[in-house]
């Protein structure tokens, strides 16, 4: 079952804004930085950016206070981090751990919505950001990767 995602319109530490619906497909995933499992799935966006190229948008969604520079710095990120500071889009959202990642049709529809690590659900979304006629590139190391880890609670729960 597919359901519109909330809207979305966030900065990115780049100075660049970025909306939802976009007009391609998209995976968000909101993150903090103090949380294991999303350091675990940096790499993986990373990867999911350059694969997609400009046939879908990536983006990470940072919960801190310094709109994600920290959480970028530390993994030498090119795929664009938006600012969250306040969690008004997480609250919008609404999803309970972090990493929650949502993969979206070109219409801002959610086909997939993941919370926390489990490698199989993230595998099916590299596959499926794989662009339409595009020469397979070389998979990720998946060995390198739990099978599962459980996310953090997300942010905007704290008291």
């Amino acid at each position: 079952m597919t359901s519109s995602a909330p809207a979305l319109s966030l900065n990115g530490l780049d100075g660049h804004s970025f909306a939802l619906p976009s007009g391609r497909p998209a995976l968000v995933c909101f993150v903090k930085e103090d949380c294991k499992t999303c350091n675990l799935i940096a790499p993986l966006m990373e990867a999911f950016h350059r694969k997609a190229g400009g046939s879908a948008d990536i983006r990470l969604i940072s919960q801190d206070s310094d709109g994600g520079l920290a959480f970028r710095e530390r993994h030498n990120l090119s795929v664009p981090v938006l600012s969250d500071a306040e969690c008004r889009t997480s609250t919008a959202w609404d999803f309970e751990i972090v990493p929650a990642a949502f993969l979206l049709d070109k219409n801002g529809l959610v086909l997939e919505r993941f919370e926390g690590f489990v490698k199989e659900e993230w595998r099916l979304m590299e596959a499926q950001l794989q662009p339409a006629g595009a020469d397979r590139q070389p998979d990720l190391d998946w060995s390198a990767y739990p099978d599962w880890r459980p996310g953090c609670g997300s942010k905007h729960l704290d008291p």
